[in-house]
């Protein structure tokens, strides 16, 4: 990691004992701008990383709420094969206009017959999350079958 800093040049020796203090002041303002590889605190971002593109390897596993997942971690939630997500409550309704909206934490699906939300003979998808937001969605457009 590079740091920022560039020291004033004290030609043949001759120099005031300003310019070589604020060289100093300059090296330990550059230190305490860089991450402590060893963790010496305090030791935290206050600015975004670009990573250019390039991975974070040797990562160890999240445990907090606030920790990245590792690759192996987010596999072995999920498995391998087909994934399918669990909703409190699913019915499927026969093809209809739109449907009610669901209850908080449930969804409803439904064969469109082209007089609300989709067209007709689409698969649809209406969702109310936990704070109350209900959200449709086109699941399969019959057209592009």
């Amino acid at each position: 990691m590079a740091l920022d800093y560039t020291a004033t040049t004290i030609a043949s020796g001759v120099g005031t004992t300003d310019d070589f203090n604020n060289n100093f002041t300059n090296i330990e303002t550059a230190m305490q701008d860089g991450l402590s590889r060893s963790g010496n605190t305090p030791n935290s971002m206050s600015a975004d990383i670009d990573m250019n593109s390039n991975k974070v390897t040797n990562l160890a596993d999240g445990s907090n709420n606030q920790d990245a997942a590792t690759y192996g971690q987010v596999l072995s939630m999920i498995g391998s094969g087909s994934h399918s997500i669990t909703v409190a409550t699913t019915t499927f309704d026969a093809q209809s206009s739109d449907p009610a909206d669901p209850g908080t934490g449930s969804a409803v699906m439904w064969l469109s017959d082209g007089t609300g939300s989709g067209s007709d003979g689409d698969i649809m998808l209406k969702i109310t999350d936990s704070s109350g937001t209900t959200k449709t969605t086109t699941l399969v457009t019959f057209s592009a079958i």
